[in-house]
């Protein structure tokens, strides 16, 4: 297979412990569709939900490596980030760094949860009347 961007022959490579294809011009990889949630995998834990994969797909200006057909282009779990891939849905194409990108973006997804997490608990205690906040302890001091 080849680069869509250069038509030069991928080399095979690992990325973040999964098999990738990769341009030995622009380092942009090939990777098969299970490798993309391998990936995210590596720092999302596999007991929350990651949410939608796709978003606002139209067509992308690259053909796919693997079956030539017009790739689609999309916004990765709706972030300012757009991925390309195979319609036959073979793979994704990410261009240099998407790769890391794709890490940081679900890193801040684990950091968003785990505080709307937290919230909720000191909400639910507060509601109960079960604030540890220092009101609370200052209250008690007094009481």
């Amino acid at each position: 297979m080849q680069c869509p961007r250069h038509n030069i022959e991928f080399e095979t490579d690992k990325r973040h412990g999964v098999p990738a294809l990769e341009c030995p011009q622009c380092t942009g990889i090939w990777i098969e569709t299970a490798a993309l949630e391998q990936i995210e995998d590596r720092v999302f834990p596999g007991e929350m939900r990651k949410g939608s994969l796709k978003y606002g797909n139209h067509d992308s200006d690259l053909s796919c490596p693997h079956c030539s057909k017009t790739m689609v282009r999309f916004r990765y779990r709706a972030n300012n980030l757009e991925l390309d891939h195979c319609p036959d849905d073979a793979g994704y194409w990410l261009d240099k760094d998407e790769d890391k990108q794709i890490l940081d973006l679900m890193k801040q997804r684990v950091s968003d949860l785990n505080r709307s997490g937290a919230a909720q608990v000191s909400w639910d205690r507060a509601v109960r009347g079960e604030s540890h906040g220092i009101l609370s302890r200052i209250k008690r001091i007094f009481k």
